[in-house]
C-alpha cells in the first residue's frame, strides 16, 4: 500500500516532521513490510535520521502489530515525551503479535500513538484472507482504534498522500503545544 508516490510522499513528510523537531528531541524512523526493512538510529539530526532512507522500496505485505509492537518497545527505554507516528491503512496481514499484546506494550511504554490512517475506510470492511475475516480486520482496527485514543493520541484521516506532509506539521505544532 505503500509503493511508488505514497513511499515518496511518506518519505517527505518525514522530512517536514523532523524539520519541525527541537535540538534536544529524537526521531528514528522505521519503514517496514513483512518484515523489518530498516530502522534508522535515534538522532536529534535530521540528515543521519533520513540519509538512512535512501534507496529503501515498498514491497510484501504488512506486519503491523509487530512493527508497532517493536517501536513501542524501543521508545520504552527513550527518556522523556514518547510519541509513536503510524503511518498505514491499518490493515495488518502477516502480523505474529496480537493487537492485545501490541496495546499491553503500549500503556506499559506510555507512548502516544499517532494514527495516520491511509486509504479508504470501505477498504477496512470487505478486507479478508485466508487465515483472516472481515470482521477480524473490522476488530483489529477498532483495537488499533482504542490503541491510540488510550494513548493520549489521534487518529487521522489521510485520504490524499499529497496531505501528508501537513499531518506531520500538524503534529509537531501538536506536540509543542503540549
Amino acid at each position: 500500500s505503500m509503493r511508488g508516490r505514497w513511499l515518496g510522499f511518506a518519505l517527505r513528510g518525514a522530512r517536514e516532521f523532523m524539520a519541525g523537531l527541537g535540538p534536544e528531541d529524537e526521531a528514528s524512523v522505521t519503514l517496514f513490510s513483512d518484515r523489518l526493512l530498516r530502522r534508522t538510529p535515534f538522532s536529534s539530526d535530521p540528515e543521519v535520521v533520513l540519509e538512512s532512507l535512501a534507496g529503501v522500496e515498498a514491497g510484501g505485505g504488512t506486519a503491523l502489530n509487530d512493527q508497532l509492537y517493536l517501536s513501542l518497545k524501543l521508545t520504552e527505554r527513550r527518556l522523556g515525551r514518547r510519541v509513536v507516528i503510524l503511518l498505514s491503512d491499518g490493515i495488518d496481514s502477516h502480523r505474529a503479535v496480537t493487537m492485545r499484546d501490541v496495546a499491553w506494550v503500549a500503556r506499559r511504554s506510555r507512548s502516544m500513538v499517532y494514527w495516520i490512517r491511509t486509504g479508504d475506510g470501505n477498504k477496512r470492511k470487505s478486507r479478508y484472507s485466508a487465515w483472516k475475516s472481515p470482521d477480524d480486520y473490522r476488530r483489529e482496527t477498532v483495537l488499533l482504534e482504542r490503541l491510540v485514543a488510550e494513548s493520549g493520541g489521534r487518529v487521522m484521516p489521510l485520504e490524499r498522500i499529497e496531505d501528508a506532509e501537513s499531518i506531520l506539521r500538524e503534529i509537531v505544532q501538536e506536540l509543542k503545544g503540549q
